[in-house]
């Protein structure tokens, strides 16, 4: 049965069990923004590092001068590539538009937050090669709300404007016009399709479930119908921050990466920077300097400093009063590009957990034109990182859908995305 966008539609995989009581605002755009469009152009691989290496080799080259100091002038902070060819420009455009629109001091569960930008999916729902971007709206959970848009004769336009989406979550629909949108909220969920249609989006219901009665009886492994039950090959699409364009900018890898092409990795074994292999050993006991960069609205960015001053209490996260320190280690080649990186799993110094997936927070180094990046992430749920660079973690319930998380860099931008899970 199809039916037009307006009425709940779908997902969530995470059972939300609470929702504040913001009541949803009235989303329809004046009549001159409805028909708006912008015209565009035409157009596990853990490596060990060695045990026994000096990090203290006065030969390494790593951000140091030759008396040990941290070179703090002359190396530029590199900014990311800005090219934006095509359909990319316009959307672009209209993320950097609300993002002006949406003021650091507006009250929550105002009329005017229910209105900003709170995050955005890039994804092609009709597979006519083009993604369309799908923003959420508000800082409500119960009260999300959405716009699509998508290109039409070389020009981008609004396709929908009415999408609820509070409690709902995005799961790819491989090769067809659709994305599969899932809502799911105090033990009901139902699953639709949403496809491309000259009338904007269009939703088919697939399915709905009920797990009440399962929790009642006390199933703790309760869980909701997956959406890859009748959508083969579907998987959760993470969302993107709302600050961040690097998505939109590396389209094609993304794309590339969720369509199951296996990463393109140099002919050799991957290298350390500068082919030391001492290299991020130095770093982490403090010679030279990181740029920090936040991948987690959670994060606090300290700037350009020593990776040791980062393990003090309150300088990555402003309620941690504890000191950290590292308790995981994971040197993998994560973009394809013949160089490692380093994964970091950082905790509380007296933390008793030294296990991966009970870590606090996560930094990735990454050696980039001479500067060192620390992409710092909060609260990561990963168990392993694979061969090719993707973060996985173990099921928590039977019916859990499986996907892992990849994630893009360039200078001080960084961005995680979902592929399926191999």
């Amino acid at each position: 049965m199809k039916k037009k966008i307006g009425i709940l539609l779908c997902l969530s995989q995470i059972l939300i069990l609470c929702a504040c009581g913001a009541q949803k605002a009235d989303t329809s755009p004046a009549s001159d923004d409805k028909d708006k469009s912008i015209e565009t152009k035409q157009s596990d691989n853990k490596t060990d590092h060695a045990e026994t290496a000096d990090p203290d080799n006065d030969n390494a080259q790593i951000l140091t001068d030759s008396d040990g100091s941290a070179k703090e002038d002359n190396v530029e902070k590199r900014e990311p590539s800005q090219t934006a060819p095509d359909w990319k420009s316009g959307y672009l455009e209209i993320l950097r538009e609300e993002r002006a629109r949406s003021g650091p001091d507006t009250p929550a569960g105002s009329e005017e937050a229910a209105d900003m930008i709170d995050c955005y999916w890039l994804y092609d729902i009709d597979k006519d090669g083009i993604p369309e971007l799908l923003i959420r709206f508000g800082d409500c959970e119960a009260a999300y709300h959405g716009s699509c848009f998508t290109v039409r004769n070389n020009r981008v336009e609004l396709l929908d404007d009415e999408i609820t989406m509070g409690h709902t979550t995005f799961q790819a629909d491989p090769g067809e016009n659709g994305i599969i949108s899932y809502w799911g909220h105090m033990g009901y969920a139902a699953c639709s399709r949403l496809s491309v249609s000259n009338d904007g989006l269009v939703a088919e219901e697939l399915f709905e479930d009920d797990i009440n009665e399962r929790l009642a009886a006390g199933d703790e492994d309760a869980w909701y119908r997956p959406a890859s039950d009748v959508v083969k090959g579907s998987f959760y699409l993470m969302s993107y921050d709302k600050m961040t364009d690097l998505p939109i900018l590396q389209y094609e890898t993304i794309a590339s990466a969720q369509d199951g092409a296996v990463l393109k990795t140099a002919e050799q074994q991957p290298v350390y920077p500068l082919q030391d292999a001492v290299f991020f050993d130095r770093i982490i006991a403090g010679k030279g300097t990181v740029e920090t960069v936040t991948s987690d609205p959670y994060m606090l960015s300290p700037g350009r400093v020593s990776f040791t001053e980062l393990l003090n209490a309150k300088n990555i996260y402003p309620y941690s009063e504890d000191e950290l320190s590292v308790t995981d280690r994971t040197d993998a080649d994560l973009n394809g590009d013949g160089k490692l990186e380093c994964v970091l799993h950082l905790d509380p110094k007296d933390s008793t957990d030294r296990s991966m997936s009970g870590s606090d927070y996560r930094v990735i180094l990454s050696e980039q034109d001479g500067l060192v990046y620390a992409y710092l992430g909060f609260m990561p749920s990963e168990t392993a990182i694979t061969m090719d660079g993707s973060f996985v973690w173990e099921k928590l319930y039977e019916n859990e859908e499986q996907y892992a998380e990849r994630v893009l860099f360039d200078g001080p931008a960084c961005a995680f995305y979902s592929v399926p899970r191999k």
